[in-house]
C-alpha cells in the first residue's frame, strides 16, 4: 500500500517536474529553435515584400499560456513612398500547435491581432484602399483569378478591439469622417473544406460622447476547394443604426456630387455573391430629419422628417442593377428600378426608372431634379402655389458614361417623364400665366412634349383638347392639334417670351399688342427644311379681337369673323372691325404667314357718321360738322412688313362740311385727300405724295417719318398758284368780293418728335390781291399782297400792303418762334379817322365771339403802330406812335405819343376785351403846351372862350360802346389842369370883367374907370363822370387896375389909381357833351390885403368874418355856352348872390383855407 502511494507520488512529482521543465524549457527551446532576431528580420522582410509596405516590428516574444505562441510586439506597416502609416497594432500573436511543435515544427493554429488601428487611404481613381495595397503583389504576380489555397495553415483569425479610420481624400487635413472602433472580428474555418465564417462587432461615434453599434456576419464559400479573393462567393448580413452622415458623405460626394447630407441613417441588409460572380445587395435604409442636396441634379435640397428605401441591387461585370426600389418620403411612396455602370469612368452612367401616384404638385418642386429637366418643364410645372394631384407613371433618367469628366453634363443625361394630371392647378407668378383644372397626360422625352388629350385653363384661355407633339430638339417632329378658346392678350405676352431669333421668324410674334378671343380648331406642324418653318391649317374664329398691325400706328379692334389657315397663309377673308374706334370693313389675305417676310394684302373701307368720325378724331369736336351725306374712307396696304406700301383716299365730297369761321362747303363740292406712301420696319415712313383738293384747287405735299429711337418728320409742301376766288364762298376768312387773289410757293420742314422747339421750316409763300375778312369789323382787308418768308424757326412777313375801308396800310410781321413765342407787327397807316374806327369796332361780330371766350382771348401779339395823321372828329393829331401788346384778351398800350394843337401828348392805356360785350378801357394822358384856343375851338360853339397853354394830366376809365356819347357819359376819371394866361380878349375875359363890375365897390363907376384885367392863369383838379367835368377848387388869379380916388371902403380912402390882386374861385361842373355850365363863383378883389389882415390876432377874425375875407362877391354862372343860345333863355347867365344864399357845401368850397 505504501509502495503504491510512493509510486503515485513519484509519478506526479515527475509529471510536475516535466511540466515545469516544459513550461520553462519550451520558450527557451523555441528561442533556440527560432532565434528572435532571425524571426523579426525574416517577418519584416517577407511581410513587407508581400504587402508592398515598410514593416517594423519592435520586439519578438515567446509565450506558453494559454498556448505556445510567438508574439510580434509593436507591429507597424507604412507606405514605402510617403512613409504614411496605415496599420499599427499592439501585437500580432501566432498561437502554435503543440504536437507539431514537440516534433520540432512550427505550425500556427490561430492568429490574434490585438488593438489594430487601420488607416485607409483611397487612391485618386478610387480603386486603391491602402497606401500600399495588401493585394497589389497578388494582383501583379498572381493569376487574374486571385485565390487562397483550400487548406490554410491557420484555423482562425481574430482581431481584438480593432479601429478603422478613412480620411476624406477630397479634403486632406480635415478630420476623418469615417471612424470605427472597438471592433471584434473573427474568421473561422480557414483550414478546412467548410465555408469560412466571419463575424464583426463594433461601434462608431455618434455625436460627441455617444457611440452606436454595428454588426455583420456571414460566410465565404469555397470554390473547387479554394477561396476566390477576386470574386468571393459569400453571404453577409449586416446592420447599423444611427450612422452619422459624415461617414458616408465623402463617398457619395465623389460618386453623386453630393453637397449636403444631414440627419440620421439606419441600415439593415444582406450581401451575397454567387458562384457566377453576381453580387446581390438588398436591405432597408431609413433616414430621420434629413436634408439631402445633389447640386448636379437639383438646385434645391430635399428635406423631410422620415424617409425609407427598400432596395435590391445586383452587380455583375461593372453593372449594378436595381431590381427593386421602393422609397417613402414623408408619406409619399415612389417605386422603380434602375441600373448603374461603374466600369473605368470618372463619371459613371446610370438608368433610373421611378413611379409615383397621388403626388401633390407642391411636393414635385421639392423632389424633382430640375437641373437635368428642361427649363420649360421646371418653369411651368414647378410653381410655388399649386392645386390638385399628379401621377407619375414614368420618370426615366439615363446618363451615358463619359470619360475624364469632373462633373455631370446635362447633354449626357436623357430624361423621359410622363405625368398624369388630376384637376391640376399652378400659379407661378412672375408674369407667368396660371394653369387651372388641368386633366390629361403629358410626356417629356427626347426634347419633345407629348400632349395626350390634355384639357384645362391657361390664364383666360380654354383648351378643350390638346393632343400631339411639341418638339424642341428636333422641330420637324412637331405635330400639334389644338381645340379651344385663346385669349389673344395673353398669347401676345407668351410670344414675347420667345427668344429674339424665334420671334423674328413668326409673324404673330411681331404683333406688339393683341386683345379679345379666338376660337381655335387648328393643326400646327413643323416642316423640315424649306420655308415656311411652321405649317398651320384650320380655322380661327375671332371674337371682339384686336391687334396692332406691324410697323403701323393703328390698332384694329372689334374684329369679328372667321379666318382660315392653309399652306402657310391666310385665305381671303372679310371681317368687321374698328380702327381706333372707327368702324371699318377689313378684307384681304396674308401670304407667307410663318416666314420672316409675310406678304400683306389688306383693304380697309369705312363710311362713318359724323359722331363716329369725331370719336375717331376727337380734335374735330366743336370744330367740324357735316350733314347731307357721309364721307368715304379707303386704305390699301400691300407688301411685307419691312416694306409696306399704302394708298388711300378720304373723300368728303358728298356731305356738306362746316368748320366754324374756317370752312363752309356745300354738298357735292369736291373735298378729298388722296395719299400714297410706304413704311418699313427698319426704315422710315414715306408719304410719297398727297393731294388735298378743295373745289377745283389742289395742294400737293409729301414727307417722311423716321422710326424710333429718334423719330423725325420731314415734309415738303408745294403750292402751285392756288386761286382763292373759287374758295371765297367756302372759306369765311375770304371775303366774297375776292377777285383774282392767289397764293403760290414752296415749303420744306422737319420736326423731331418729343423734342419741343425742334421744328424747322424753310421756303416762302407769296400772296397777291387777297381779300380777307377781319373779326369785329364789317370792312375787309383788300388787295393784300406780300411775301411770307420761312427760315428755321422764324417766319416773317415782308412788304405787305393792303387797304382797309379805303385806308392804305403797309406792315411787316414776325410770326411766333421758340425764342419769341408771339407775333410782332410793325404797322404804318398814313391817315385814319379814329372815332369812325371805334364806332365800327364790334359791329357784325359773330354771336359766339360776344361770349367771354371771345376770339380776343386766343390772340397774343405785339405791335408798333405809326399814323401820320389821326383824326377824332375835329381833333387832328400828327405823328401818332404807339406800342401794343394783346394777350389773353387784354390789349395793353405801354406808351403812345402824338403832336397836335401846338402841343404834345404822351400816355399809356389798356383795353380789356374779355369782360362782357363791351371792352373796358383805362388810360392816362400827359398834356404839355396845348393851345387852349385851338382846343376850345373843337367845341361846337367854336368861339374863343379862353386863350393860353394847357398842361396837366388826365386819367380815365370806362367801356367802349358803339355809341360814342354813351362811352363818354359813362366814362370816369380825374384830371389836373393848368392854363397859362394871356392878355387876349376872349369870352372868359368878358365874364371876369362882368364879375368885377358887379362888385359893390364898382357900382356907380363908369366902365372907362376899369382900366385892364391881367390874369396869372387858371388851375384846378377835376373829376369826370356822367359826361361832366366836376371841380371844387377851380381858381383864377390875377391883378386888376382901376381908379379908386375918392373911394371910401371901411374908412380906408385911396386918392390914386391902384393895382390890386384878386382871386376868383369856383365850384361846379361843365357838361362837355351838352356844353352847359353850372358853377358858383367867389370873387375876392383884395386877396393880398385879406391874407395880411387874417394874420392879425383876434382883429383879423373880426374884420374877415365868416367867409374869412375883407370883401368877397358871390355869383352863380349857369346855362348853355353854345353860341347859338346866347341871348336866349338857355344862354349862360351870371347871377349875384349873398354868402348866406350859399349851401354849406358851396360855402366850404369857396371859403379860402386857413
Amino acid at each position: 500500500m505504501a509502495l503504491t502511494i510512493f509510486r503515485e507520488k513519484k509519478f506526479f512529482l515527475l509529471l510536475i517536474t516535466g511540466l515545469i521543465l516544459l513550461f520553462f524549457g519550451l520558450p527557451w527551446g523555441l528561442r533556440f529553435i527560432l532565434p528572435a532576431n532571425m524571426i523579426r528580420t525574416r517577418v519584416e522582410r517577407e511581410l513587407g515584400k508581400e504587402l508592398q509596405a515598410k514593416t517594423i516590428i519592435e520586439e519578438v516574444r515567446f509565450g506558453l499560456l494559454p498556448a505556445p505562441s510567438i508574439r510580434l510586439i509593436g507591429l507597424h506597416l507604412l507606405d514605402r513612398k510617403t512613409n504614411m502609416e496605415w496599420l499599427r497594432s499592439d501585437s500580432l500573436e501566432a498561437r502554435l500547435k503543440l504536437l507539431p511543435l514537440l516534433r520540432g515544427k512550427v505550425v500556427p493554429g490561430k492568429l490574434l491581432l490585438k488593438h489594430p488601428r487601420f488607416r485607409l487611404e483611397r487612391g485618386k481613381n478610387g480603386s486603391r484602399h491602402f497606401p500600399g495595397s495588401p493585394f497589389s503583389a497578388f494582383r501583379r504576380n498572381a493569376s487574374p483569378r486571385l485565390s487562397l489555397p483550400s487548406h490554410l495553415p491557420i484555423d482562425s483569425l481574430i482581431l481584438e478591439k480593432a479601429s478603422l479610420e478613412i480620411p476624406d481624400r477630397l479634403h486632406p487635413g480635415s478630420p476623418s469622417p469615417v471612424k470605427l472602433r472597438d471592433m471584434d472580428i473573427s474568421l473561422r474555418g480557414l483550414s478546412g473544406n467548410t465555408p469560412i465564417f466571419f463575424k464583426i462587432r463594433g461601434e462608431f461615434p455618434h455625436g460627441r460622447f455617444e457611440s452606436r453599434p454595428f454588426s455583420a456576419e456571414g460566410q465565404v464559400d469555397r470554390t473547387s476547394g479554394k477561396i476566390d479573393l477576386h470574386r468571393p462567393v459569400l453571404a453577409v448580413a449586416f446592420s447599423a443604426r444611427g450612422i452619422p452622415p459624415a461617414m458616408i458623405r465623402p463617398y457619395l460626394k465623389e460618386k453623386l456630387q453630393l453637397d449636403l447630407l444631414s440627419g440620421t441613417v439606419n441600415l439593415k441588409g444582406h450581401l451575397a455573391r454567387n458562384r457566377e460572380g453576381v453580387l446581390t445587395l438588398s436591405g432597408d435604409i431609413s433616414l430621420k430629419r434629413f436634408r439631402l442636396h445633389l447640386p448636379a441634379y437639383a438646385s434645391h435640397p430635399v428635406t423631410g422628417e422620415k424617409a425609407s428605401l427598400s432596395f435590391m441591387l445586383q452587380r455583375d461585370r461593372g453593372l449594378i442593377a436595381a431590381r427593386s426600389l421602393e422609397m417613402t418620403v414623408d408619406g409619399l411612396t415612389f417605386w422603380g428600378h434602375g441600373t448603374y455602370r461603374t466600369e473605368a469612368a470618372d463619371f459613371p452612367g446610370f438608368s433610373l426608372f421611378l413611379h409615383a401616384a397621388g403626388l401633390p404638385p407642391a411636393r414635385l418642386k421639392q423632389y424633382a431634379p430640375d437641373k437635368i429637366l428642361p427649363k420649360e418643364f421646371t418653369r411651368s410645372f414647378l410653381p410655388g402655389k399649386t392645386t390638385g394631384t399628379l401621377d407619375i407613371p414614368l420618370l426615366e433618367i439615363t446618363r451615358n458614361t463619359k470619360e475624364k469628366t469632373a462633373k455631370p453634363e446635362p447633354e449626357n443625361t436623357r430624361v423621359r417623364l410622363k405625368i398624369a394630371f388630376h384637376d391640376f392647378g399652378a400659379f407661378p407668378g412672375e408674369g407667368l400665366l396660371p394653369l387651372e383644372k388641368v386633366n390629361g397626360n403629358l410626356t417629356w422625352a427626347g426634347g419633345s412634349l407629348r400632349f395626350d388629350h390634355l384639357r384645362g385653363l391657361y390664364g383666360r384661355s380654354l383648351f378643350r383638347n390638346l393632343t400631339g407633339t411639341l418638339a424642341f430638339t428636333n422641330p420637324s417632329d412637331t405635330d400639334l392639334r389644338i381645340n379651344g378658346r385663346l385669349n389673344l392678350e395673353e398669347a401676345a405676352q407668351l410670344l414675347l417670351r420667345l427668344p429674339e431669333e424665334n420671334r423674328g421668324k413668326l409673324f404673330p410674334a411681331q404683333i406688339p399688342k393683341m386683345e379679345g378671343y379666338a376660337n381655335l380648331n387648328i393643326r400646327l406642324q413643323r416642316t423640315d427644311h424649306s420655308p415656311p418653318p411652321l405649317k398651320l391649317t384650320g380655322t380661327v374664329n375671332l371674337i371682339h379681337a384686336g391687334f396692332n398691325l406691324p410697323a403701323a400706328p393703328v390698332f384694329l379692334s372689334g374684329l369679328e369673323g372667321p379666318i382660315t389657315f392653309a399652306s402657310g397663309r391666310i385665305t381671303p377673308f372679310q371681317l368687321k372691325a374698328e380702327i381706333n374706334t372707327l368702324p371699318v370693313t377689313l378684307t384681304g389675305k396674308i401670304d407667307r404667314l410663318f416666314e420672316k417676310g409675310p406678304i400683306l394684302n389688306l383693304r380697309v373701307d369705312s363710311r362713318p357718321t359724323a359722331e363716329e368720325l369725331i370719336r375717331f378724331l376727337p380734335f374735330l369736336k366743336d370744330r367740324f360738322t357735316f350733314t347731307e351725306g357721309v364721307p368715304d374712307l379707303t386704305l390699301k396696304i400691300e407688301g411685307p412688313p419691312e416694306d409696306l406700301q399704302f394708298q388711300g383716299r378720304f373723300d368728303l365730297t358728298r356731305p356738306a362740311v362746316m368748320i366754324p369761321n374756317r370752312l363752309q362747303k356745300k354738298e357735292g363740292t369736291p373735298l378729298l385727300l388722296d395719299f400714297s406712301g410706304s413704311h418699313g420696319r427698319e426704315k422710315e415712313s414715306v408719304l410719297k405724295t398727297a393731294r388735298l383738293t378743295l373745289g377745283n384747287e389742289t395742294l400737293v405735299f409729301s414727307g417722311t417719318i423716321t422710326d424710333p429711337p429718334d423719330p423725325r418728320l420731314t415734309f415738303a409742301v408745294k403750292v402751285p398758284s392756288l386761286s382763292l376766288k373759287p374758295l371765297a364762298g367756302m372759306i369765311p376768312a375770304l371775303a366774297p368780293q375776292t377777285t383774282d387773289g392767289s397764293l403760290h410757293g414752296k415749303l420744306e420742314g422737319s420736326y423731331r418728335f418729343g423734342r419741343p422747339g425742334s421744328s424747322q421750316l424753310n421756303g416762302q409763300i407769296m400772296l397777291r390781291d387777297v381779300t380777307l375778312r377781319l373779326p369785329h369789323t364789317p370792312d375787309p382787308l383788300r388787295g393784300l399782297s406780300g411775301t411770307l418768308l420761312f427760315s428755321g424757326q422764324r417766319v416773317t412777313a415782308k412788304g405787305f400792303h393792303c387797304r382797309w375801308d379805303g385806308i392804305p396800310i403797309t406792315f411787316d410781321m414776325n410770326l411766333p418762334h421758340r425764342k419769341a413765342p408771339r407775333p410782332e407787327f410793325h404797322i404804318h397807316v398814313p391817315s385814319v379817322n379814329l372815332l369812325q374806327r371805334i364806332k365800327t369796332l364790334g359791329q357784325n361780330r359773330p354771336e359766339e365771339s360776344k361770349k367771354p371766350e371771345d376770339s380776343f382771348r386766343k390772340l397774343d401779339f405785339r405791335a408798333t403802330i405809326h399814323f401820320n395823321h389821326v383824326r377824332a372828329g375835329l381833333l387832328k393829331l400828327e405823328d401818332f406812335r404807339a406800342k401794343l401788346h394783346l394777350k389773353e384778351g387784354h390789349l395793353s398800350i405801354p406808351v403812345f405819343t402824338a403832336r397836335g394843337l401846338d402841343g404834345s401828348v404822351k400816355g399809356k392805356g389798356m383795353i380789356d376785351f374779355t369782360n362782357g360785350k363791351e371792352p373796358e378801357f383805362r388810360g392816362k394822358v400827359n398834356i404839355q403846351g396845348v393851345s387852349a384856343e385851338k382846343y376850345l375851338q373843337l367845341l361846337p360853339h367854336n368861339r374863343a372862350f379862353y386863350t393860353g397853354e394847357i398842361s396837366g394830366s388826365i386819367g380815365v376809365t370806362g367801356k367802349i360802346y358803339p355809341n360814342l356819347e354813351k362811352t363818354a357819359r359813362e366814362m370816369t376819371g380825374t384830371a389836373h389842369l393848368k392854363i397859362k394866361a394871356t392878355k387876349e380878349r376872349n369870352v372868359l375875359f368878358q365874364i371876369t370883367r362882368d364879375i368885377i363890375q358887379r362888385m359893390e365897390i364898382m357900382l356907380g363907376r363908369k366902365n372907362e374907370k376899369f382900366l385892364i384885367v391881367e390874369h396869372d392863369g387858371m388851375r384846378g383838379d377835376f373829376t369826370l363822370s356822367d359826361g361832366k367835368f366836376h371841380s371844387s377848387n377851380f381858381s383864377i388869379r390875377g391883378y386888376h387896375k382901376f381908379d379908386v380916388s375918392g373911394l371910401t371902403l371901411d374908412r380906408l380912402t385911396a386918392a390914386i389909381p391902384i393895382r390890386i390882386k384878386y382871386d376868383i374861385r369856383a365850384t361846379g361842373s361843365f357838361d362837355f357833351l351838352n356844353h352847359g355850365i353850372d358853377c358858383y363863383i367867389a370873387a375876392e378883389p383884395f386877396s393880398i390885403a385879406t391874407k395880411l389882415v387874417r394874420k392879425v390876432p383876434l382883429a383879423g377874425r373880426v374884420l374877415t368874418g365868416k367867409n374869412k375875407s375883407l370883401y368877397t362877391a358871390y355869383f352863380r354862372f349857369f346855362g348853355s355856352l353854345n353860341y347859338k343860345d346866347r341871348g336866349t333863355r338857355k344862354g349862360a347867365k351870371l347871377k349875384k348872390l349873398d354868402f348866406r344864399d350859399l349851401s354849406k357845401k358851396v360855402r366850404k368850397a369857396l371859403t379860402p383855407p386857413g
